[in-house]
């Protein structure tokens, strides 16, 4: 069994402690089988926020044109402009911004295309 599971049996029998000691009255339990169920729960979180020891540098590499945002404006012919508000602010409307956008298609690495 994983330290993860056996943490999730751990938190299953308190609680049904806790549910019997409340069912049959025995008062004197429940402060520290509360304590207890507030301490697995912070173990578990604890548990559950594993880090993960790889540098993940194959998978940069793999995408690496799509971090690459070296490029001269000047030699690209599909840089997006985007109008400027101070003068053109008599014609602005709602999504107006967008209308720059027009024609072009995005894709992520999921998707061909």
């Amino acid at each position: 069994m994983s330290v993860k599971s056996n943490i999730d049996n751990a938190e299953s029998s308190i609680r049904k402690a806790l549910i019997n000691a409340l069912a049959e009255g025995e008062d004197q339990h429940l402060t520290e089988l509360f304590q207890m169920l507030k301490a697995i729960q912070d173990l578990k979180s604890k548990v559950n926020n594993t880090i993960r020891f790889t540098d993940n540098i194959d998978y940069y590499n793999n995408r690496s044109t799509e971090f690459n945002l070296d490029y001269n404006v000047d030699t690209v012919d599909n840089v997006i402009q985007f109008p400027d508000l101070a003068v053109d602010t008599m014609n602005w409307r709602n999504g107006g911004d967008l209308d720059a956008l027009d024609g072009y298609e995005f894709h992520t690495d999921d998707e061909e295309g």
